[in-house]
């Protein structure tokens, strides 16, 4: 079966939105050598009408998807959080396999790196999961106060 998992991000920290779209930039500001990205295979950027799909946006062209290996992952850029922020990312995913994708908001350390908060999607993983576009919460749970992170997001196609 067919499987496709689309990512449109935007990050929200401390009272301000910290939007981003993947129109600009992408190779400047995601990477899969920083954290449990580091020599993985990295994640695709793509068009919205390569594949006939609606974005979530009516400005929004691009998305990024995994490519087709059993693992990838990419790491966003650094951002200041805080302990009381959150992360919403409207993510589409058609999949009747066994694959998932794991989203992780890290807080950089001295001695490695700390997910402070994650979330899970996919059929085994999510209750009464469905195909189409999921609106995804992770709450921070920082008790530091503000910190420097960056978001993790791994596909596994089991």
């Amino acid at each position: 079966m067919y499987k496709l998992i689309v990512i449109f991000a935007y990050f929200v920290v401390c009272d301000a939105c910290l939007p981003y779209n993947f129109e600009y930039g992408y190779s400047d500001n995601f990477t899969n050598t920083l954290g449990m990205c580091n020599g993985l295979s990295m994640w695709d950027l793509k068009t919205y009408s390569d594949i006939g799909l609606d974005p979530p946006h009516w400005l929004s062209e691009k998305f990024i998807s995994p490519n087709r290996q059993q693992l990838s992952c990419v790491a966003s850029f650094t951002f200041q959080g805080s302990e009381r922020g959150r992360v919403d990312i409207n993510a589409y995913m058609e999949s009747s396999e066994e694959c998932q994708i794991t989203l992780m908001v890290n807080a950089v350390r001295e001695i490695g790196d700390a997910t402070v908060g994650s979330i899970m999607l996919g059929p085994t993983v999510t209750p009464n999961f469905y195909s189409g576009w999921h609106k995804l919460r992770i709450d921070v749970m920082e008790g530091s106060g503000n910190f420097t992170g960056y978001v993790s997001t791994v596909y596994i196609n089991g």
